[in-house]
Order: structure tokens, then sequence, then C-alpha cells
């Protein structure tokens, strides 16, 4: 788990589960149906959550999938899930994916867990066929459904700070990079390393970044492959997308550092940037 800034973007450790098997829906749990926005593959998808989210606690979700209406393995057909979760402040980001954040105590049953912050959240599930780098956008993702959840608490908090610049490791940072944003017309984003005199250090490895932009208030969701034609192991650049409304969104994206490269954490890197459409 990174935290930079009271925002967080998951790696998170596998969660200890109270499920040995799966036990029956207890009292004080329930059981939802997301809004489905991208259905080109017919999953059932439920989300089992405590009746109550208690904010400041670290809680159990439950995703549950079927197709045809028998739960699916999803890995062993070549299937790949994401989720991810943002809190109306966008001081809460965190995305989960299927082979390092869950438990499953049974084909079809995924369990994890987050700390909720005291704001409402809107979680999304993405689910891909991994036969092809090429899954992501409404044509080409199997599903993607959308979820409201409400905490215990809701905090009035200060808006969240437009940043451009995160620690990398003790001897660089990474900084975001993109012209002005405006809604409705075409942009991209692009993160590099820098060293301490301000220079573009060659860091990264141009494989298989992943990245996310999310806005619970504008119900705004996107998760992508970088372009890899415009990435390379200085830089990497988002594929082209549109804001759809003026206002805050936040960027979060996973990296890979260049094996050998020296830096001083483990080879993958997450981090996230607020940004800010005309």
């Amino acid at each position: 788990m990174i935290v930079v800034a009271a925002i967080l973007i998951g790696v998170l450790p596998p969660p200890l589960s109270r499920f040995a098997g799966l036990l029956p829906l207890g009292q004080g749990e329930k059981t939802l149906s997301p809004e489905v926005l991208v259905e080109n593959v017919a999953y059932g998808v439920t989300i089992t959550t405590p009746e109550i989210i208690k904010s400041s606690e670290l809680t159990e979700l439950i995703i549950r999938v079927t197709k045809d209406g028998q739960p699916i393995d999803l890995l062993a057909n070549d299937k790949f899930l994401h989720a991810t979760l943002v809190s109306s402040d966008l001081k809460d980001l965190a995305v989960f994916n299927l082979q390092e954040n869950f438990l499953e105590p049974e084909p079809g049953v995924l369990v994890t867990q987050h700390p909720f912050l005291d704001q409402p959240y809107t979680m999304w599930v993405e689910i891909n066929d991994v036969t092809s780098r090429d899954h992501h956008g409404v044509d080409k993702t199997d599903y993607i459904a959308r979820l409201n959840l409400n905490t215990d608490k809701k905090a009035v908090t200060e808006a969240s700070l437009i940043t451009k610049e995160r620690e990398f490791d003790a001897e660089h940072t990474i900084q975001l990079n993109h012209d002005k944003l405006v809604a409705g017309q075409p942009a991209r984003l692009s993160v590099s390393v820098l060293d301490a005199g301000g220079n573009t250090v060659p860091l990264l490895d141009d494989f298989d970044h992943f990245y996310v932009i999310v806005s619970q208030q504008k119900e705004f969701y996107e998760m992508w492959h970088v372009d890899q034609a415009l990435s390379d192991a200085a830089q990497v650049t988002t594929q082209e997308t549109v804001f759809p409304e003026a206002g805050r969104y936040i960027f979060g994206i996973r990296i890979f550092a260049d094996d050998g490269s020296g830096v001083d954490f483990d080879q993958v890197f997450t981090t996230s940037f607020i940004v800010e459409s005309e």
C-alpha cells in the first residue's frame, strides 16, 4: 500500500478474510447488483458489503461473478477483473486486480478489504479477456458496472489539490505532464521520472503500464494501458481521452521500473495525481 498526501491507489496486501470456505450471507450484510454500463459478455455480478460501511474501519467486500447462471473461474477462462474505488472528494483511490488483491475461496467468489474514508464512494468493476492486450474501451472490454456505496458518515472536506509531482524514490520524483485540459476536447497525459537536478531519466520499462481516470461526481471512468507507440523508458503516455465536463479528476497509474534500474522499491510502483479540466 502506498499512501501519498492522503491519496491511496492500491497495491493492497492480500486480505485476511473470515471466510475459510464461503459462509452464508450473515446478518448485517447486504448484496447489491451494480448498474451495468458495458455488457459485451453477459456476466452476473453482485457485490456484498456490510449493511453499514463504517468509515476508518477495514471493510470486507465480496464480488461474485457468474456466467450463464454458474460461478466462473475467471483466470482459468483467460479473464481478468479490476475493481476501482474512489471517494467523492477524490482523496481516496484504490485499484484492485484479480491476481494481487483478492482471495478466491471458491470459483467466482472474490474477497478483498478496504479502509473507507468518511465519504460516499463509487465502485467500478471491469472484466476483460486477457488473450489480447487491447482489451479496454467500450467496444473491447467484456463488462463494466458501477455501484454507489455510502459510509456511515460524510465529512465536509476541502477540495483535493491539483498535483503534478510525486516522490518516486529517495533520489527521484515522478512528474505529470499535459497541455491545458478542456472539457470535450481530446487530451493525453504523460509521466516521466526526474533526478534531483530536474533531468529526465530512463527508469521506466514500457511493456505494460496501465492507468485509470475517474471522478465520482462526474460519473466518469476510464481504464487503459498506456499508448506504447508514444511511450519509452523515459516517458509513458496515455491513450487519447476526453474529459466530459469541467472539474477535477483523479489519474492513477501503475508503472513498472526497468530491471536493473537501481530504484529502491519493488518493480511495481503506483501513484496518483489530481487534474482539472476547464
